[in-house]
């Protein structure tokens, strides 16, 4: 018998670029994974960890403007069924359920779970290399954390909470408490497979140096004998920590601040022997034994650094001139009753100088005032430019210093050095994504220090699925020849994942139920595009979206 369409219930869910990120979920495994560490075997609970994480990641990706604590509102029109669990509703997922999976995973220790499961992905991919980037952000919090972390007094060998805390602001909000996250990056895919969350004020010379001795220490745990080499901005160089050890291969930028760098930086350009390479840069090598460390140091050079210092050196000149010009005038129009005082101030005022030197010279007047004589002090002065140092700041433009203690160049020549520096942008690409408001991970609505910790496990599994997809789409664009259109139209072989969801936006779940209980489930919306994005992502993705074969033309 026919049933007639005004008999029908027929409702629609979304699913847009979901069916993607839960098949990458699949792919990789993250809920067994997590499952076998955190498991408890409590009968009553609906959402295992496992799937409450992978939730929370489909939350994050989803680009819903929806923050964490809002998951089941996210899932409440969404085929929750096909994401995640046909036993799994939305109204599953609530506060307590999200809140008590982040106290497991704090309980399991967040280091030590992100790290396990990262490395155990990326292992199964064939996708972990030899090249670690490693760096540090802060997140800014909102609110009030008086309350100072301890550890717990019935575990006292567990973890102690981060401190929330102020200190330097690399989010430009000083007036906001914060921690610190340092993260490390590996492979071409640029997946994260350290993280680790630390005090609000504390030191990247540190954290740094902490964050590869914590990865080493894991490596031998899990018994991964493969050597790694590190990649980190100036603040990994110290003698106090990278050149004590000198346990690991190193490349590194060299501080400013050191004296045998800041004459290396100023030589005459004709006292090196420089070597050109590609898109107008050139170095010259130079050995060092700083900190008793045999090492190689590359000057380099690059014109379009070069051009920008200058323009900024510009500036600088010229406001300084200002600022100083302005001062000196104020100082010389009133008459100084001491000598003393005016001295003090006019070396304050020349402690200042980067680019000028100060002429002075004190006369002294005497007034009567009010029938008595007093002697008073006049400024003369004159501000000039100091040629030698200006000389010696335009022969640092453009010049920054890059150092290695692979001297035997085991693993690559001085040439590749400064493409494998240039990589340190995977990382930085890593905090971009996990403070992109589109994705709705940085906003932080917990009260609990250990809470935000494990957080910080779920937005870095985030950034692993993202990134691992967006190879995993390219490299198959590539492989099969095939390309997407970008936002303009042209046609293109590395698309952002960040575009390709944009491109899945529209794609619904219809759900027709025939009166007799019989739910049919069809997937409408899917264009020629979205057809080629969904065959290219993994064998998953297309049951998900209940497609056949598709054939590349």
């Amino acid at each position: 018998m026919k049933t007639c369409i005004s008999e029908q219930k027929i409702s629609t869910q979304n699913l847009d670029s979901l069916g993607i990120v839960a098949s990458l979920c699949g792919d990789l495994g993250i809920a067994e994974k997590i499952n076998k560490k955190l498991y408890n075997n409590d009968k009553r609970r609906i959402v295992t960890p496992g799937k409450a994480v992978e939730a929370m990641i489909l939350n994050g990706l989803g680009l819903s403007n929806r923050v964490l604590y809002l998951t089941s509102r996210f899932f409440k029109e969404k085929p929750i069924s096909i994401l995640l669990d046909e036993n799994i509703k939305s109204t599953d997922l609530t506060e307590y359920t999200l809140g008590h999976t982040l106290d497991q995973i704090y309980e399991y220790g967040c280091e030590r779970l992100f790290s396990e499961v990262a490395f155990e992905m990326a292992l199964e991919k064939d996708l972990l290399g030899e090249l670690n980037n490693v760096d540090t952000t802060t997140f800014s919090l909102q609110g009030n954390y008086y309350k100072k972390s301890s550890k717990d007094p019935e575990d006292p060998e567990g973890p102690t909470p981060i401190q929330i805390t102020y200190g330097y602001s690399k989010d430009k909000r000083p007036d906001l408490k914060q921690f610190t996250l340092s993260l490390v990056m590996n492979s071409k895919a640029e997946l994260p497979i350290y993280s680790q969350s630390l005090d609000g004020n504390s030191s990247d010379k540190k954290a740094l140096q902490k964050t590869i001795e914590s990865v080493i220490k894991f490596q031998e745990n899990i018994d991964y004998k493969k050597p790694l080499r590190w990649i980190a901005d100036s603040a990994l160089y110290s003698k106090t920590q990278l050149l004590k050890s000198n346990e690991f291969s190193w490349i590194t930028r060299i501080p400013h601040s050191i004296k045998q760098s800041k004459i290396l930086l100023s030589k005459k350009i004709e006292s090196s022997k420089w070597k050109k390479i590609e898109k107008g840069y050139k170095y010259s090598v130079h050995d060092s034994n700083y900190g008793n460390i045999p090492q190689k140091w590359l000057l380099i050079y690059s014109d379009s650094k070069y051009k920008k210092e200058r323009e900024k050196l510009l500036k600088s000149y010229k406001k300084e001139k200002e600022i100083i010009e302005k001062k000196l005038k104020g100082m010389s129009k009133p008459l100084h009753k001491s000598e003393k005082i005016l001295k003090e101030k006019i070396k304050e005022v020349s402690k200042k100088l980067k680019y000028f030197k100060l002429v002075t010279v004190i006369k002294k007047e005497a007034r009567v005032i009010k029938g008595s004589k007093e002697e008073f002090y006049k400024l003369n002065w004159e501000l000039k430019q100091d040629i030698e140092s200006i000389k010696l700041k335009i022969r640092t433009l453009g010049r920054f210093i890059l150092g290695t203690n692979d001297i035997e160049e085991k693993y690559q020549s001085m040439d590749e050095i400064l493409e494998l520096y240039k990589s340190q942008q995977k990382v930085e690409r890593g905090f971009r994504f996990l403070k992109d408001p589109w994705f709705m991970v940085d906003d932080f609505y917990l009260k609990k220090p250990e809470r935000i910790e494990a957080l910080m496990v779920i937005m870095t599994l985030t950034l692993f699925v993202y990134n691992y997809g967006q190879y995993k789409l390219r490299k198959a664009l590539k492989d099969e020849k095939e390309t997407l259109p970008n936002q303009k139209g042209k046609k293109v072989t590395k698309p952002t994942l960040k575009w390709v969801f944009q491109l899945m936006q529209g794609i619904s779940v219809v759900l027709i139920n025939d009166g007799n209980d019989e739910l049919q489930k069809v997937v409408t919306n899917i264009d020629h595009v979205r057809r080629k994005i969904i065959f290219l992502m993994n064998n998953r993705t297309p049951e998900i979206y209940k497609l056949a074969k598709f054939e590349f033309t």
